[in-house]
């Protein structure tokens, strides 16, 4: 089997501008590092819970992550993520699948600064020719600034909700 493709770059400043949140205390439009230090975590406790949620159900689900939820359920996760809902993991399992996939993906699309920022790209696209893929899935000659695969011991246990404070 043969697997090619192709990037194209686009600035930020070509492309659609992402506004920071005024607001620091939810998840939704905040920096990643802001809220990785606030909880304490390597991975935001959003990212783990819904990952861990579609893992769980629907891993075997035809078009997750492409066919998407129902907004208000979106919305609705959106809002008691962002206020720290204690009822978060009840929700989650009570949710559509699909809803909690577009959930992460909103998550992802309303960040300030892209997971794979300006900084980090021209050090992706020149090292992403080199790339091996071994059995387990890790990348093999990643470049340095960039993880080749996040460890078990790298996530926090993501049983509880994310630690608030300091």
């Amino acid at each position: 089997i043969k697997v090619e493709f192709s990037m194209k770059f686009t600035s930020r400043d070509l492309s659609l501008k992402r506004t920071p949140s005024k607001k620091q205390s939810g998840v939704f439009g905040v920096k990643i590092n802001v809220v990785t230090k606030r909880e304490r975590s390597k991975v935001p406790y959003i990212v783990r819970q819904c990952i861990e949620e579609v893992e769980k159900r629907g891993i075997d689900e035809v078009g997750i992550y492409r066919i998407s939820g129902v907004a208000t359920d979106i919305q609705a996760l959106k809002a008691a993520f962002d206020t720290n809902t204690k009822d978060i993991l009840v929700m989650l399992s009570d949710m559509d699948i699909n809803a909690i996939a577009g959930t992460l993906k909103l998550h992802f699309r309303e960040l300030p600064e892209p997971l794979l920022t300006d900084r980090l790209y021209p050090a992706f696209h020149g090292g992403h020719s080199t790339l091996r893929p071994s059995s387990q899935g890790e990348l093999h000659d990643a470049p340095p600034a960039l993880p080749a695969r996040l460890q078990p011991h790298d996530l926090p246990d993501s049983a509880g909700a994310p630690q608030t404070g300091g």
